[in-house]
């Protein structure tokens, strides 16, 4: 063989060899496995730059979603903050809020539902959260005006009934079942 004839085969090895490795590394990143999935959105997320702020924050939603269904609050407190960050709404904030109450962190529970309720003071929602981490941080004054608040909102069945959804959803608000129980007698 000439060196054109083994350069071009040597090549053609490469060549087979890349295609090969590339194979391999597809048949890794297209696993069912949701913490090789994590991983890879892990890599994403170090990996993106700046103008890429949608995709950093559904990685971080996806992530911080995971992270809740695990029962990993601290993490997905983290990941909700991230989002939330780069795209505050009020559920992104009800997510901190209430990730971050599972995690005990009350104080950045109830700044998360503060921020819900400066964008939106008739937030059923918000309202719930401050009341729930007020009493939690033993401010009990803020606690009994959230409370008051809370009642006038829910006179009506409909805030009534999202209140009461959102305790059931995020039960560690509502221990002791003292909200719950203002809820149900708010007339």
């Amino acid at each position: 063989m000439h060196g054109r004839e083994r350069a071009l085969v040597r090549a053609l090895l490469l060549l087979a060899a890349c295609s090969t490795l590339q194979a391999s590394l597809g048949l890794l990143l297209v696993s069912n496995s949701a913490s090789a999935t994590e991983a890879r959105v892990r890599h994403l997320l170090a990996s993106v730059g700046i103008q890429e702020a949608s995709e950093v924050i559904s990685a971080n939603d996806y992530l911080g979603l995971n992270a809740e269904r695990r029962g990993d609050w601290v993490a997905a407190t983290h990941y909700f903050s991230a989002s939330s960050e780069l795209a505050p709404s009020q559920s992104r904030l009800a997510r901190v809020g209430r990730s971050a109450a599972f995690a005990e962190d009350w104080e950045l529970s109830r700044t998360s539902f503060s921020e819900m309720l400066a964008r939106d003071s008739s937030s059923t929602i918000g309202w719930c959260g401050y009341a729930a981490t007020s009493a939690e941080l033993g401010d009990s004054l803020a606690a009994r005006a959230a409370n008051q608040r809370l009642l006038e909102l829910c006179r009506l069945q409909r805030r009534r009934s999202v209140a009461l959804r959102f305790l059931a959803y995020a039960a560690v608000l509502d221990s002791s079942g003292r909200l719950r129980a203002i809820l149900l007698n708010a007339r």
